[in-house]
């Protein structure tokens, strides 16, 4: 089932980071604010969402305070994109789960998409992900390696997560890829876990991990349609899932 348009949906787009494994274009500037073919990744992600059906005003950006690349600047330019902003004030401290937890507190009860900032992904995947929206749903990628880093998630029989973990494992596994949809009926366990102290230093695997313990949750496999951008090789590859 493929959604035409998704409106009954809210996005957040997850752009707080310091860009430290961009290198030295990574310390001025915020990933999500890389130039991807004379326009900018976030501009690119808007796009693409209002594309699919999801409005302006429904989508949020946690962006960060701390960083040489978070420049009063930078920040404006964000700003004047129309999106509702959040402002992430320890974005060096605190990791990915601390960004969640105040895009989530800034939206009311329903269905919702969450992405990386620095995450390339076609509409059409993004509609797919979304399209059974009575259950959450996280993207995922076959490893290229046993020793792939991020967090890897290990299915049952029925390809349902029943463990997120960023250890080396020696059974077979899938990758998270960045992206993943909440359903409504999940909407408040995501929040109330974020806000748990222990996972603010953390990035949303710990999340995943404890909830998926007693909630069911889906995963949709795709190694093409998307890109995070964590390299600046990677910026030229970025062009294949655009123009793919």
């Amino acid at each position: 089932m493929i959604l035409g348009n998704i409106r009954w949906m809210k996005a957040i787009i997850l752009a707080a980071g310091l860009g430290t494994r961009m290198g030295s274009i990574g310390k001025t500037i915020p990933k999500c604010l890389f130039q991807i073919k004379g326009k900018p990744l976030l501009e690119r992600q808007i796009e693409l969402l209002t594309n699919t059906g999801i409005g302006r005003k429904d989508i949020y950006v946690v962006i960060g305070r701390q960083g040489e690349g978070w420049s009063k600047e930078n920040i404006e330019k964000i700003n004047s994109l129309g999106l509702k902003v959040i402002m992430n004030p320890r974005n060096a401290d605190f990791n990915q789960t601390y960004s969640f937890l105040l895009g989530i507190e800034a939206t009311s009860k329903e269905s919702m998409l969450v992405m990386d900032g620095d995450l390339i992904v076609t509409s059409n995947l993004v509609r797919q992900i979304a399209s059974n929206k009575d259950n959450s749903t996280f993207l995922i990628q076959t490893p290229k390696s046993k020793n792939q880093v991020g967090n890897k998630i290990i299915l049952n029989g029925n390809k349902r997560i029943i463990r997120v973990t960023r250890e080396n494992i020696d059974i077979d596994f899938v990758s998270y890829a960045g992206m993943f949809f909440i359903a409504e009926k999940d909407w408040e366990g995501f929040k109330e876990e974020a806000k748990k102290e222990e996972y603010h230093e953390e990035d949303l695997g710990f999340v995943f991990d404890t909830l998926c313990k007693t909630r069911e949750f889906y995963t949709f496999l795709n190694n093409t349609e998307w890109l995070n951008i964590n390299t600046p090789e990677d910026l030229e590859q970025a062009l294949s899932v655009i123009n793919g």
